[in-house]
């Protein structure tokens, strides 16, 4: 009897694998719009303005490499805090305000919207809204948790009068990818008016502080300003008073 070569399988398992990872780098990311009745933002008018966002910190370590890296450039963001971290290092988020940066609200503890109801939901704004408010914040910005954006979450922007803040430009950046990713991920898709999603927290390796090292010089030098996403939206008091 003949014998199967060993290698064909390894072969074909190693071509389905290149397959698939070609499928997955051609998918398109979801893309969100602006609603303005429904105070849906995913990015601004255009112009040469951007805003850089960042998700889920503060962090005893990745948030204060992105805060030197902003201030080396002279760059004002918006980092959307989760309540729980804030708790575990309320000093982070103070040199967060003292460096100038807008914030919005991400919850207390990042919970899935469909996993609560309603109540828990919004007792998930409310508490985060009171904690900051303790360190003097008072924002109207919400970037409910993986930006899903139902009636739940459309629900709580007209109770708590508040804009739900979603993105134009995801960088991925919490899957710890290496920095050319990233830094692609940007220069590629940036034309003006974007909400750039970036995060000052991941559970792995963070790359986002030495990818900010070459995108925001890059952008700066094409003439981008970056401003803070209530400046973006025309909402400039919901910034800090």
């Amino acid at each position: 009897m003949r014998k199967r070569s060993a290698a064909l399988p390894a072969l074909l398992i190693l071509l389905l694998f290149v397959s698939r990872a070609f499928c997955a780098a051609g998918e398109e990311l979801p893309a969100y719009k602006n609603d303005e009745e429904k105070r849906i933002y995913a990015c601004g008018s255009g112009g040469k303005y951007l805003a850089l966002t960042f998700d889920d910190g503060p962090h005893p370590v990745y948030t204060d490499r992105i805060l030197k890296t902003l201030k080396k450039y002279g760059v004002r963001a918006t980092f959307f805090v989760i309540g729980e971290n804030v708790g575990y290092y309320p000093g982070v988020l103070e040199r967060v305000l003292a460096d100038g940066h807008a914030i919005g609200s991400h919850t207390f503890s990042h919970r899935h919207v469909s996993s609560v109801s309603r109540a828990q939901f919004f007792e998930e704004y409310r508490k985060n809204d009171r904690l900051l408010r303790s360190f003097g914040v008072e924002t109207k910005l919400f970037r409910p948790p993986e930006g899903v954006c139902d009636a739940k979450v459309q629900a709580l922007s007209a109770r708590f009068d508040c804009d739900i803040i979603l993105w134009s430009v995801d960088t991925e950046d919490w899957r710890s990818p290496p920095v050319y990713k990233i830094v692609r991920a940007v220069l590629d898709r940036v034309q003006g008016g974007e909400i750039i999603l970036m995060h000052d927290y991941v559970s792995g390796e963070s790359h986002t502080a030495a990818a900010l090292e070459i995108i925001l010089p890059e952008l700066l030098s094409r003439g981008f300003e970056f401003v803070t996403v209530g400046e973006l939206i025309g909402r400039t008091a919901s910034e800090r008073q």
